[in-house]
């Protein structure tokens, strides 16, 4: 299973955990991998290293991921490697995914699914988007906001307010299209500990301010 950083939303690399290519993969240095979804659709891929190098970025965008979606890659055929993808749209809080069927997977690696089940029976009248928090290869832990969710109502302002336990944080966005949660972010992931693997919830109480009432599951329960 692999959670969607904004590296694989907006880039055009995926990894695959060492272990598994170590476990189930040929140790070559370039080879030709196929990802098929659900309803057959199918994209040829480059791997090199363990790394997607190749035809990742036409797969993230035909499937409209979102960073903190889930794609869960099952191995079908090991001789010319190919993948079926499961993908778990978490980032949109849809009411239609039950991440409990992921739960009894033999999973070659470790990964924070109790977060997830908890943030999915998150409800409200008010909008929220739900983010997966994890480090990027710089370590870098701030998250993006979904691009549909900034322009539905954010109306170009770059500056929310994030609410945790009646305290407030400023928090900028930047980025040629203001999503990624920048200048406020640290001290606020600092003063609520957050760490890999958590789910967010914003619930965004005043739309006039954007201010934001973050719920944390830390999949502990």
């Amino acid at each position: 299973m692999v959670a969607m950083k904004d590296s694989n939303v907006y880039g055009y690399v995926l990894v695959i955990p060492s272990v598994f290519v170590k476990k189930y993969l040929k140790e070559m240095a370039t080879q030709d991998i196929l990802l098929q979804v659900l309803d057959g659709r199918t994209w040829q891929m480059t791997l090199k290293h363990g790394r997607i190098i190749k035809g990742w970025r036409a797969f993230a965008s035909n499937n409209d991921l979102n960073v903190g979606d889930v794609c869960i890659f099952e191995l079908t055929d090991s001789q010319t490697p190919c993948f079926k993808v499961s993908i778990i749209p978490i980032s949109q809080g849809r009411e239609d995914v039950d991440l409990t069927k992921i739960r009894g997977l033999k999973c070659i690696n470790t990964f924070p699914i109790n977060a997830m089940l908890e943030a999915e029976n998150f409800a409200s009248e008010n909008p929220f988007f739900a983010l997966h928090i994890r480090a990027n290869d710089r370590g870098d832990c701030r998250p993006r906001v979904p691009l549909d969710f900034v322009e539905q109502y954010f109306n170009k302002k770059q500056v929310v307010m994030l609410q945790f336990r009646n305290k407030l944080w400023r928090v900028k966005l930047i980025g040629d299209v203001p999503t990624k949660l920048s200048k406020g972010w640290g001290p606020f992931a600092k003063a609520c500990k957050l760490q890999n693997g958590n789910v967010c919830v914003f619930e965004l109480i005043n739309k006039e301010d954007l201010v934001f009432d973050v719920h944390i599951f830390r999949g502990q329960s």
